[in-house]
């Protein structure tokens, strides 16, 4: 009975860590798309000033 409670436990704190590693992960996607469309729409306009 105790080994079920204590796997429970494994997956509640895995499950836990997963969450947060997803969450860091997306936020520096967006963080790198968000540099990229700078970028690109820098490049863009020095385009057209030239």
């Amino acid at each position: 009975m105790s080994n079920h409670g204590s796997s429970t436990l494994i997956e509640e704190n895995m499950s836990g860590h997963l969450f947060t590693v997803s969450a860091a992960i997306v936020g520096v996607c967006m963080t790198v798309i968000g540099i990229l469309r700078v970028v690109i729409t820098i490049d863009n306009i020095l385009m057209v000033l030239l």
